[in-house]
């Protein structure tokens, strides 16, 4: 009887633990998730580059709509400015770097590095924001709800 208690208590615990982490941005996940995606349906490392960097693109309209947030409710909107300058010129570099280190492999497959590391550095960023300004992430439709 006492086992079965404790079985029941530890599937009640997953349980909970399961959904807690359903609510959570996983950058480098979701970065998978749609590199698989872009491969599958396009499979050349170019055009895989440029489905990673139009999905890159949408997160980065999420990215500004947090950024400007973040400004919105900051009473230093000098700080949380120059974080984001520092950030992309972290990103920027980050990602030159992948695209310079891939290039021996072709120049496709270093466009699609470089993607994958905007994409990736992108969820990274949001990821880092949106906890800070009281918002959620949203599972099922892969998106920031505040």
């Amino acid at each position: 009887m006492e086992i079965i208690i404790m079985l029941r208590f530890a599937v009640a615990l997953l349980a909970l633990m399961t959904s807690a982490s359903a609510q959570e941005l996983n950058p480098n996940g979701l970065t998978e998730k749609e590199y698989q995606e872009c491969g599958e349906r396009w499979g050349a490392p170019g055009a895989i580059a440029e489905c990673l960097l139009q999905r890159d693109k949408a997160y980065g309209v999420q990215l500004e709509e947090a950024y400007k947030r973040a400004l919105d409710v900051t009473p230093d909107k000098a700080l949380v400015h120059d974080a984001q300058r520092s950030w992309l010129n972290y990103q920027q570099a980050t990602c030159k770097f992948h695209d310079a280190y891939a290039r021996r492999e072709g120049m496709g497959i270093a466009r699609a590095l470089a993607a994958r590391c905007l994409l990736l550095t992108t969820l990274q960023r949001l990821r880092e924001l949106y906890p800070v300004l009281g918002c959620t992430w949203d599972e099922g439709r892969d998106r920031v709800k505040c």
